[in-house]
């Protein structure tokens, strides 16, 4: 009889203070708020360019100690490199899941990048990267004409 009544105790201590919400990634990054401006973002990025994610793959990486992980690379066709970039191409890594902050690249779409290296000198990026779709760019197209002229 007291191990029901224990099993009870247990499910309901559970119910109260173990069902937190989790959240695997959350954003608070520089698109977050209201008056979002791109100038420091401009400033403090490595690289800033409009390209479309021409080949969005996810693959496998095997680090010095041998062990392996993967990561969703989009190379970008650069359309116009507005900073930082020289050439046609740019490839940038990101987790290859959302959760993980990883950012949602699809291919064939055009965005408006801001991008810095990892100490391994690749350009990178995250969910909360201030990376975003052409079409959404309206802000950062203007500061860039500005700049331009």
């Amino acid at each position: 009889m007291l191990r029901p009544k224990l099993v009870l105790v247990f499910a309901f201590v559970f119910l109260i203070f173990g069902a937190n919400a989790v959240f695997a990634c959350k954003c608070a990054g520089p698109r977050s708020g209201q008056n979002f401006q791109p100038c420091g973002l401009y400033w403090t990025s490595e690289a800033v360019f409009i390209g479309t994610a021409a080949r969005v793959s996810v693959e496998e990486f095997e680090l010095a100690d041998g062990r392996k992980y993967q990561r969703l690379v989009a190379r970008f066709a650069v359309e116009k490199a507005v900073r930082g970039v020289a050439g046609e191409t740019v490839e940038i890594e990101t987790n290859p899941d959302t959760g993980s902050c990883g950012y949602p690249f699809k291919e064939g779409e055009k965005y408006f990048v801001y991008t810095s290296r990892n100490k391994e000198g690749k350009f990178t990026a995250m969910l909360c990267s201030p990376i975003v779709p052409l079409k959404d760019a309206t802000v950062d197209l203007e500061y860039a004409k500005a700049i331009e002229s």
